[in-house]
């Protein structure tokens, strides 16, 4: 049970409507259609070790009921940098401002972060196919997978287990990890988010 508590920004109503999901995808293309909800209700969270800020960011759009304050700040006009020579001569001023807006963010983000529990029994969705024994998937939609939070939890070891000797980075949008191998390519935590859901809708 050690590995099942999760991250969630938002509400916890696992038949919260989604407006984006497989079976009504946004476009013809799989790349943009990678995140879209498996089933038509439910909601998104995260393994609490391995969150991807980078999907958190949209939480604006997918819960503007919970975090319609989010874009408000980005509407609070910055002061514009001026230059003497080469140097900015109101540098602080101008980080000033963006630090207070990152404060208010993670404000309202900590406001509305929920941490749960949930079974080895108990059903989710996730991205881990390829380190997902075949006889151990419940269902497919997409380009998520439903099983298990026991097996999903054993795909992430054999996921990093795969990736062992890859980099881990932390970055302002959350941890990556880089591969070795020198081609310019890397893997962020997205792979590793969660939909739950009551099953029967699909």
């Amino acid at each position: 049970m050690k590995n099942n508590k999760f991250v969630r920004y938002g509400n916890l109503d696992i038949y919260n409507k989604q407006e984006w999901h497989v079976k009504k995808p946004k476009q013809n293309d799989p790349i943009s259609n990678y995140h879209l909800a498996p089933v038509s209700r439910g909601y998104y969270a995260m393994p609490f070790k391995y969150v991807e800020m980078f999907l958190v960011g949209a939480v604006s759009k997918t819960q503007p009921e919970q975090f319609k304050k989010l874009d408000n700040l980005y509407d609070e006009k910055a002061p514009t940098l001026q230059f003497c020579g080469n140097e900015a001569v109101n540098e602080k001023e101008y980080e000033d401002h963006f630090n207070k807006i990152n404060a208010k963010r993670k404000k309202i983000y900590s406001k509305n972060r929920k941490i749960f529990i949930l079974k080895d029994e108990d059903l989710v969705w996730h991205h881990l196919e390829e380190f997902t024994p075949l006889n151990e998937i419940e269902k497919r939609s997409g380009s998520w997978i439903l099983t298990t939070v026991k097996t999903y939890n054993n795909s992430i070891k054999k996921s990093f287990k795969n990736h062992r000797g890859y980099m881990l980075h932390n970055t302002p949008e959350g941890k990556i990890i880089e591969y070795s191998d020198n081609r310019g390519y890397y893997r962020s935590y997205d792979m590793y988010e969660i939909f739950v859901s009551p099953i029967e809708h699909i």
